[in-house]
């Protein structure tokens, strides 16, 4: 109960068992009213706050699902990409595999390239050597067809029949075989052996040796020979007597003979009385 005394006011506190009395100004009850009314201010801008945050939590609740959709979508990302990620690894491994292969790959064949390099240089070098044998061979074989013309091809066809039935190493069907046949080294050495019995047998040489001599220029070259030149001093190395003398003056060459490499086909010749 207040009761107002003037500038005052008495306030009557009464309980069951205590009853109490309170003089209160009227400028302190101003002051409480005053200080009730900000109080209620603040409680009314701290409801409204509250109210601001309950919308605003309302909205942020509402957000909740769509957040979790959406950390739900991350979360699958994030496992697609560590998918992606240890695909993507396993690929750079067996890259890496593959790439470490073909580097092994590429020495082997760096080594097996160095290998053929060698092997065709050693090829390259035998080619040469037998390029260069066969140009030897051509040319010799050239000269040889250049040189047995159809001169010595007649020349021979005027020796004696006998002789030409019976010397077995030259073969005149046609004068390719003549030239194949005549222009080998053994046809020449038989050649000289059979002059040289001849003449020791006494029969007239002329004609034999003049063919001789011209086969033996054509074959000179090729072959390396070399004629034993004519000599008035008897040399048992060189010369053959056909009276069977080992040593005199020489009085006449009969068949000149020549020489392969060390080897010497002696000259017939006679000693003087």
């Amino acid at each position: 109960m207040a009761i107002d005394i003037g500038d005052k006011v008495l306030f009557e506190i009464r309980a069951t068992d205590f009853m109490k009395e309170i003089i209160i100004t009227k400028d302190d009850i101003e002051k409480i009213v005053r200080a009730l009314v900000k109080l209620d201010d603040k409680i009314e801008s701290i409801t409204n706050k509250l109210n601001e945050i309950d919308t605003e939590n309302k909205t942020e609740i509402k957000k909740i699902p769509v957040l979790e959709s959406q950390n739900k979508s991350l979360s699958n990302d994030k496992q697609r990409l560590e998918g992606e990620k240890e695909e993507l690894s396993e690929n750079l491994r067996n890259e890496k595999s593959q790439n470490d292969q073909l580097k092994s790959d590429k020495t082997a064949l760096t080594q097996q390239i160095d290998n053929l390099k060698g092997v065709n240089t050693e090829l390259n070098s035998q080619n040469e050597a037998l390029t260069s044998k066969l140009t030897d061979e051509k040319r010799k074989n050239d000269k040889l067809n250049k040189d047995i013309n159809t001169d010595l091809f007649n020349l021979y066809k005027q020796l004696p029949a006998d002789f030409r039935q019976n010397f077995s190493y030259i073969k005149a069907d046609t004068q390719m075989k003549f030239i194949i046949t005549s222009g080998d080294k053994t046809t020449l050495i038989n050649l000289y052996e059979h002059i040289k019995n001849e003449a020791k047998n006494g029969k007239d040489i002329s004609q034999l040796s003049e063919f001789f001599d011209e086969l033996f220029e054509i074959q000179r070259d090729i072959y390396g020979l070399e004629r034993i030149e004519a000599s008035s001093e008897f040399d048992e190395s060189n010369h053959t007597d056909l009276g069977g003398k080992s040593r005199g003056k020489i009085e006449k060459t009969i068949f000149k003979g020549f020489k392969d490499g060390k080897k010497p086909y002696k000259s017939i010749v006679k000693i003087g009385e």
